[in-house]
């Protein structure tokens, strides 16, 4: 597997692999926390949509403006 062979490479990847857990074990413990408050399976949905579209919208931009300024 001669992608694999740069350590570089190999922390990047498995540093994207922890960070993406993070966000999945973040994510699930959001909802639960939200249906054992609320038990609406509508609020748990409407939490996702409230974290996913801001981040649909403004990621593009958040990009631009990231890569323009230091």
């Amino acid at each position: 597997m001669a992608p694999l062979r740069p350590r570089d490479y190999r922390l990047l990847i498995t540093a994207f692999a922890v960070s993406a857990t993070g966000s999945w074990a973040y994510n699930v413990a959001l909802a639960v926390f939200i249906f054992e408050q609320t038990h609406s399976p509508a609020w748990v949905g409407a939490a996702t949509v409230g974290r996913f579209v801001p981040a649909l919208l403004l990621g593009a931009y958040g990009g631009v403006l990231a890569e323009r300024f230091e």
